[in-house]
């Protein structure tokens, strides 16, 4: 994003770095409410999140008729919302996640001063199912779900897609072996649209999702910690780790 050189993405599109671009600033403010039900719990978080100096994407239309991307510090952003989440054990070894995000998001600021003020509602849901087969092979199904929101020089449409993994430890837990499947089903797909100046873009990206990859993991010193006085989790997370590997 910093580079000064172009990169041609294609004959009509030119990417641009910005060596100007400076640091983005976040801050959250949030309260959650955690029922456990013995070994299974549910949550409900109310929060609100703004981001100063926003490194947005920008496009320009050229006098020689080229659209050219860059970034630069030109919003604010800010998000006010509640997120339900869901830690469900089905029964030993078997494990569901499901948590949905319902939030107002707009934007604030000025691009080659024209304003782009920009609010939308917007819902992102996430599906994961946890299996123990055995007590060396566990299996993991997710789904996704980002919903349609603005940008700052148009929108953005919705996407979903959805991952499997197995996992199988070896070698007394010292070698793992995970086979994923990413984009089951084909569907990760990112489309929207932008305008500016001159110019009104209908844009559609489908990369070579669908991929099968193997990761081979070898502990050369399979060491596990103690619990501490903290107890197991003394990092603070509740419920674990969400049933992922």
């Amino acid at each position: 994003m910093l580079e000064p050189f172009p990169s041609f993405m294609d004959p009509n599109n030119i990417r641009i770095g910005n060596p100007d671009l400076t640091p983005e600033y976040a801050g959250s403010y949030e309260l959650t409410l955690l029922k456990h039900i013995k070994s299974s719990f549910i949550s409900l978080e109310g929060y609100f999140r703004e981001t100063k100096d926003l490194m947005t994407r920008i496009q320009t239309l050229g006098a020689d008729k080229i659209m050219y991307h860059t970034m630069a510090n030109m919003n604010n952003d800010y998000s006010l919302g509640s997120e339900l989440m869901i830690n469900y054990e089905i029964k030993p070894g078997i494990r569901l996640v499901a948590s949905g995000t319902l939030y107002n998001y707009w934007l604030k600021g000025e691009i080659n001063g024209q304003n782009v003020d920009q609010q939308s509602t917007n819902f992102d849901g996430k599906l994961n199912f946890d299996v123990k087969l055995t007590n060396t092979t566990r299996m993991q199904l997710m789904g996704v779900y980002r919903g349609p929101t603005v940008s700052a020089q148009g929108r953005r449409d919705g996407m979903y897609f959805a991952n499997a993994s197995v996992k199988q430890d070896l070698l007394k837990n010292r070698l793992s072996a995970t086979l994923q499947v990413q984009d089951i089903f084909g569907t990760m797909k990112f489309s929207g649209s932008s305008y500016g100046p001159n110019f009104e873009n209908q844009f559609k990206f489908k990369r070579e999702s669908q991929i099968v990859q193997l990761t081979l993991s070898y502990k050369i010193n399979n060491f596990s910690s103690k619990p501490g006085k903290e107890g197991p989790d003394s990092s603070g997370n509740e419920g674990g780790g969400m049933g992922e590997f």
